[in-house]
């Protein structure tokens, strides 16, 4: 089989790929399961989705569509080809203004399309929580719709005509057909004519069964089987109906009938003012209570989360930011979203509403959200299920019936019998959705690596069923059948409309070749679940890990794909930026690590085989760690991979001799002349594996502990108390000019300074994977610190990786109590410069003068900083500044990333991600503008390609000293 594949290969413009770690990327989605594809194609255009559908059915191979792969019920996991559209085929083809029309490819991103309309004032409506990833073909496949749907509706009602390619390779092109038009189509030849007369048989002889079966439009949207109660409503078969489109049962089919090549969308105007309620409640049933009650008051959206969800949100770097409008702990918050024409009528709109809830005694504690904090409460919402993927341990928030829908006027009521059922199995539930649709996605905490709570999976899928069906409701609201849902189709229609289900499949594909097992002839639920027993002792780990251990830490990605950003959105995960490729995706290296362990029960030769192609491009950034609502943290994963790699392998002489970076620095330093010369040699570089493109950084002729030690203080010095400088290799050999400002500016602020011993970087040894070097290096710093005075009250940092390791992956390392003891009270003493600024602004301001002048700043902000910290202190400090213009720099991670972006293998990729957003947003910078990097690296990064020199903020405050 593999010869036929390479013989494909051969035929098509586009990729095809073959490898085992290709294939493991490919073999989940966000759902529960997981299933090796047979190979990855990734085509370029229409021609090669034709020539695949022929190699599929010449060799009666199944093939699966995907696109982003966020898939929560299985859709697109299977013993398949899998064809990505979303790695080539993302043109967006045509934009008509006047008519309000975009003409796309199947993998344009609904983020980028909104964002190539937005100038006009336009979108493309349906809004599901991963629009920034998720592409037209999958919502179409999924019928995908968002929180807006009780003013936008679902995908299907904003898809206008779609080109797809069936299996026998014919394209057609399904649009609107008046009577006439519907009528000629079932005289026509070839498959689709066969189509519309298969379709017209089963919707002429059973309308008034599906009228019955499905449920009513009005008070659901239903993405249960397929849309034959969307085709049943509309001309010839319901005569004042709108026109037939085939387009419409495209959508919500998960790629089981075609191929979609291309598609024309309806574009919505963007709304004109938008307010948020966010209504805080003691009880969900309250907030359930509320709902009918928001929507008579023309609500566009409202969301509901629960006491669970909330409590995470605060252990979210991102997410906790996003919750400046929570008073207090409530136990569930519902977010109401009103739209108006003017900014007055919203806010007394908005009092109506607060004034019937109150008065109905349903809640008495509102925030009134507006503006930029809007998209920040939505950000939170939509990061609510990787929030619950990343809770510790195995107990998961498990996903087979969260797309739960009844009526809202019975949501009550059956969530009320849904904690009964609970409570009767002793499980605990998450609660939260969109609940102006009537949906609620019910998420009870399993452990699926065991048998007994998939027993219990299977039992409450079933009770929920019947409940849903007592009150006229589906089990498939929002996201679909797929492998999880399938099965019970027969349940809510009855066998006359799964019959005409299938009858359907068989017209388009009577071979089931199409994603099958999906929708009808569905196999059982809870086979080729992604949960196996695996587990590593902490003992042959690097790190702890906590609960758990390693698996769980590998688990914790559930496939929503967050990381798949666009540039200038945020900064995981910058190889992806650069590459659109899955596998250097924070979910791709995830789903390898998982696998690999799975696979090989802990790590061997194959296992790091596997995981060394899929980390070789990850740069450390830190940023899926705050970025990511699972906190999935990969450089903490590749650092442990590492370790394991030395165990396995032992070091390399290269290894060795950058793990010594302070001794060779401490040496170098005695000759610095000398040994600037001998850096600056291209042999020099290629001995070490560096590429010849880059300038090494030049050691300082004084190191900064000798120029400290020889230095006057200032005289209020002492008056303000006392502070210790953690001295990094940075500051100490290469840039002591940067030490030399901040240690002058907080002398002249009143404080004594001490300076630490220029201790080995534990950043270093963490990276490399040294971490028993990185453990011994910590205990050493440890027991130096627990020797100062304690009245040093801050410890401050001049490099944000060196410091903000100590309050990150340094616990991990610890094994004795009272290292983890000294560890966790040294941590709220240690701070970045600028953070120790901005902290004690107000008794700075008239302590020194700056020069007063007008100055112009663009910042770029350290990717640990911006995961681990908080970037706005950066820009506080710097508004010492009289008259400065302060602006942030878009952009990411900066492509350097320590020692990454100098070796040869990783140049390219390195200036790939560093003009993404950053080199650019410089270059159209007027010459004038000061630059800003709080990072070594970043800086080094900038003037290497820009020849721009960029300060340290305490550079740039010294600078702005006055005479």
């Amino acid at each position: 089989m593999e010869s036929k594949f390479r013989e494909l290969k051969n035929h098509l413009q586009g990729d095809v790929l073959l490898q085992e770690a290709d294939r493991i990327l490919y073999s989940t989605d966000a759902s529960i399961y997981q299933q090796l594809p047979l190979a990855i194609v990734k085509p370029r255009n229409r021609d090669d989705c034709l020539k695949v559908l022929e190699f599929a059915q010449a060799h009666k191979i199944a093939l699966i569509p995907r696109a982003g792969g966020t898939s929560l019920a299985g859709q697109v996991v299977g013993e398949a080809i899998i064809v990505d559209v979303s790695r080539y085929m993302t043109n967006i083809i045509a934009v008509d203004e006047a008519q309000h029309t975009a003409v796309v490819e199947p993998g344009v991103i609904i983020e980028s399309l909104n964002n190539r309309v937005k100038p006009l004032g336009l979108k493309f409506a349906p809004d599901p929580s991963t629009l920034n990833r998720c592409t037209i073909s999958g919502v179409m496949g999924n019928n995908a719709w968002g929180a807006h749907a009780p003013v936008y509706g679902s995908t299907r009602d904003h898809v206008l005509e779609v080109e797809v390619a069936l299996l026998n390779g014919e394209i057609i092109q399904a649009q609107a057909l008046d009577t006439n038009a519907f009528n000629e189509k079932l005289s026509v030849g070839g498959k689709e004519g066969e189509i519309y007369r298969c379709l017209h048989s089963i919707l002429t002889q059973h309308q008034t069964v599906i009228a019955d079966r499905f449920p009513k439009k009005q008070e659901l949207i239903c993405n249960a089987g397929y849309a034959l109660h969307e085709l049943a409503a509309m001309a010839p078969f319901e005569p004042l109906g709108p026109a037939f489109n085939l387009a419409s049962l495209l959508c919500g089919s998960e790629g089981t009938l075609g191929l979609v090549t291309k598609a024309k969308v309806k574009l919505m105007p963007l709304p004109k003012h938008s307010i948020v309620i966010g209504a805080h409640y003691q009880d969900i049933d309250e907030a359930l209570q509320s709902v009918a009650i928001a929507l008579k008051h023309q609500a566009v959206a409202v969301e509901l989360l629960d006491d669970y969800l909330l409590k995470l949100t605060k252990q979210n770097p991102e997410q906790a930011r996003n919750r400046f409008w929570i008073s207090g702990d409530p136990n569930a918050v519902l977010l109401i979203e009103l739209y108006g024409d003017t900014k007055n009528e919203l806010v007394d709109q908005a009092q109506q509403l607060i004034d019937e809830l109150k008065s109905a005694n349903l809640s008495d504690t509102f925030s009134l959200i507006e503006g930029s904090g809007v998209q920040q409460v939505w950000s939170m919402r939509r990061a609510a299920l990787g929030l619950l993927m990343g809770i510790p341990g195995n107990r998961k928030a498990a996903s087979f019936i969260e797309d739960s829908a009844v009526p809202v006027k019975h949501l009550p009521q059956f969530v009320r019998q849904v904690r009964s059922l609970m409570e009767q199995y002793a499980t605990q539930c998450v609660y939260y959705g969109s609940v102006s649709m009537g949906l609620i996605h019910l998420r009870p905490l399993l452990d699926l690596h065991h048998a007994s709570d998939r027993k219990t999976m299977s039992s409450l899928a079933d009770e929920v069923a019947q409940l849903l069906k007592r009150y006229n409701g589906t089990m498939s609201a929002k996201h679909g059948d797929g492998i999880v849902r399938s099965p019970y189709l027969e349940t809510f229609f009855g066998k006359t409309v799964l019959q005409d289900a299938q009858d359907i499949k068989h017209c388009f594909d009577p071979d089931n070749l199409l994603n099958p097992y999906k929708i009808v002839h569905p196999g059982p639920v809870d086979q080729h679940l992604r949960y196996q027993t695996t587990e590593l002792s902490n003992s042959v780990t690097g790190f702890d890990w906590g609960p758990g251990g390693l698996m769980a830490a590998a688990e914790q990605c559930n496939g929503a794909a967050a990381c798949r950003k666009l540039a200038g959105t945020g900064t995981m995960c910058p190889s992806y930026m650069a590459t659109r490729e899955e596998q250097h995706s924070t979910r791709g290296r995830a789903n390898t690590f998982r696998q690999a362990l799975q696979a090989d029960q802990g790590f061997n030769l194959h296992t790091l085989a596997l995981l060394k192609e899929s980390l070789k491009f990850c740069l450390s950034c830190k940023a899926c760690r705050s970025e990511c609502p699972a906190n999935v943290d990969m450089a903490k994963l590749k650092a442990e991979y590492l370790f394991q790699t030395h165990k396995l392998n032992g070091l390399s002489q290269r290894t060795k001799a950058l793990s010594q970076l302070e001794t060779l620095s401490r040496m170098g330093s005695l000759f610095p002349t000398i040994s600037n010369s001998v850096a600056r040699l291209s042999l020099t570089k290629h001995v070490i594996g560096f590429t010849p493109k880059r300038h090494l950084p030049s050691l300082a002729s004084l190191r900064f502990s000798q120029w400290f030690a020889t230095h006057t203080p200032h005289p209020d010095t002492g008056t303000a108390g006392n502070v210790t400088v953690l001295n990094d290799v940075f500051s100490e050999y290469y840039d002591e000019t940067l030490g030399r400002c901040a240690v002058e500016l907080l002398e002249r602020w009143g404080f004594s300074v001490r300076l630490s011993p220029n201790f080995a970087s534990l950043r270093l040894s963490i990276s490399l994977g040294l971490l028993d070097q990185a453990r011994i290096r910590l205990i050493k710093v440890l027991e130096w610190m627990r020797q100062q005075p304690q009245e040093n009250s801050y410890i401050i940092g001049l490099e944000p990786s060196e410091l903000l390791t100590y309050k990150d992956e340094a616990m991990a390392l610890l094994t004795r109590s009272e290292d983890r003891d000294s560890l966790q009270a040294l941590q709220p003493r240690m701070v970045l410069f600028d953070e120790f600024v901005s902290e004690h602004k107000s008794m700075l301001t008239d302590k020194i003068l700056f020069k007063d002048q007008a100055t112009d700043i663009a910042v770029h902000i350290h990717c640990h900083q911006k995961s681990l910290s908080n970037s706005d202190r950066c820009l506080d400090a710097l508004q010492l500044i009289p008259q400065v213009n302060i602006q942030t720099i878009p952009s990411g991670c900066c492509g350097m990333a320590g020692f990454f972006g100098y070796e040869k293998q990783n140049y390219a990729l390195s200036a790939s991600i560093a003009e993404l957003v950053l080199l650019p947003y410089i270059r159209n910078l007027p010459a004038t503008t000061q630059i800003v990097a709080t990072g070594a690296s970043c800086r080094q990064q900038i003037y290497d390609f820009l020849k721009v020199k960029a300060f340290h903020p305490a550079q740039l405050l010294h600078q702005q000293l006055a005479d």
